[in-house]
């Protein structure tokens, strides 16, 4: 089987992280179905649990640092985007009186 990550990390910006991991095992002595249920839960968790362990282990090793240097300090644009939505407001508004 195969497992897809989309994780995200926000300090002060954005960062998007995507991991995929393609995963097999043999599942040996299998007599019934319910051991063969049981069998591939267990194989599931155990694959699960290895990527979950290895992403928390990235997010330790990075740290701040490595993630904040990832990070665009200004948009495509390279004009810091300005939060404020009354200022957004007003723009459209204005907008809006120039095309009467």
């Amino acid at each position: 089987g195969a497992v897809r990550l989309g994780m995200h990390y926000y300090e002060d910006g954005n960062v998007q992280l995507r991991h995929s991991k393609e995963h097999s095992q043999q599942l040996e002595g299998v007599d019934s179905e319910a051991a063969f249920g049981k069998a591939v839960v267990a194989a599931i968790r155990a694959g699960d649990g290895k990527v979950h362990s290895a992403m928390e282990q990235l997010y330790q090793r990075m740290g701040d640092e490595p993630l904040k240097a990832m990070r665009r300090v200004l948009p495509v644009s390279k004009e810091k985007f300005d939060w404020t939505p009354a200022r957004h407001l007003v723009a459209i508004q204005l907008a809006a009186g120039a095309q009467k």
